[in-house]
């Protein structure tokens, strides 16, 4: 199961969540993953960037299939995989 149809359904609103899992998809189109194994990235848009860009479309009051919406999906997909990434270059693991 697609994790923007879980995030539609728990938020209450499947249009949006579609909307949005299918404009950060889009960025990750391309990529390709070896062995059946899935990025970091992806997860990461995944399990948190779909509810974040949800929540953000719905406070702004954008029309969920409007290119606004798409791109402020996109904006916050892209926002926080670039800070999951620096969260782990500061680790000292």
């Amino acid at each position: 199961m697609s994790w923007w149809l879980v995030c539609g359904i728990i938020l209450g609103n499947l249009q949006l969540g579609i909307a949005c899992g299918v404009a950060m998809q889009l960025v990750y189109i391309a990529l390709v993953t070896p062995g059946g194994t899935v990025s970091a990235d992806v997860r990461a848009i995944s399990y948190i960037g779909i509810p974040l860009a949800m929540v953000a479309i719905a406070s702004q009051g954008l029309n969920p299939l409007g290119g606004s919406a798409a791109n402020l999906a996109k904006s916050v997909g892209t926002w926080w995989v670039q800070l999951e990434q620096f969260c782990i270059t500061q680790s000292q693991l």
